[in-house]
């Protein structure tokens, strides 16, 4: 490929530009928005459409259902619409929009609200009816998806250390944006 060969971008205010290759400077590509044409025609074999994605905050093209279906495994941002009561992930401010990422999300979320309240990690599990191994697993899971501690650690026959201000943000953003309410402990 080279002179002579037509080329089709979308320039960094949208405006669509073809031009030859061998002509186009890369200053120019280099600012350029990425962008597919939906292909379709009557009787096709393949199916075509559009999908949202939460990775590139609009729609992107699939060309068959072997696509769409790579689309949906890869999305990094795929968020459960149970947990979010069926609002869409941009309307949840951060790190609740990150603690909401993957299957399980809000009782990952119910379960650290209710850790947050209770004054062991044990007596949180036997709350939710799980193991503290359960519960530790899933704290694990939502400071990978925030990308900070939740709590302060304490050595091991301590209760639970307080919330981390990242964690505090957290319980106060799941209780308040989805309706989360903890399970205080019992006296």
């Amino acid at each position: 490929m080279g002179a002579g060969s037509p080329l089709s971008f979308k320039d960094s205010s949208g405006r669509e530009s073809t031009t030859d290759l061998g002509t186009v400077a890369s200053s120019i590509l280099a600012v350029a928005a990425p962008w597919r044409v939906l292909r379709w025609r009557h009787g096709q074999a393949h199916y075509s459409g559009w999908h949202w994605s939460a990775t590139t905050g609009g729609h992107v093209v699939y060309e068959s259902r072997l696509e769409l279906a790579r689309l949906l495994l890869d999305t990094h941002d795929f968020i459960d619409r149970h947990a979010t009561g069926g609002r869409h992930p941009s309307q949840f401010p951060l790190p609740l929009r990150d603690a909401l990422r993957g299957l399980g999300a809000r009782q990952r979320l119910e379960r650290f609200v209710t850790l947050a309240h209770q004054p062991s990690l044990n007596q949180a599990a036997r709350a939710h009816d799980c193991s503290s191994a359960n519960l530790t697993t899933q704290l694990a899971t939502l400071e990978r998806a925030t990308g900070g501690s939740l709590i302060q650690r304490r050595p091991r026959p301590l209760p639970v250390g307080p919330l981390t201000p990242l964690g505090q943000e957290l319980c106060r953003q799941a209780q308040e944006h989805l309706g989360i309410a903890p399970i205080l402990p019992t006296t």
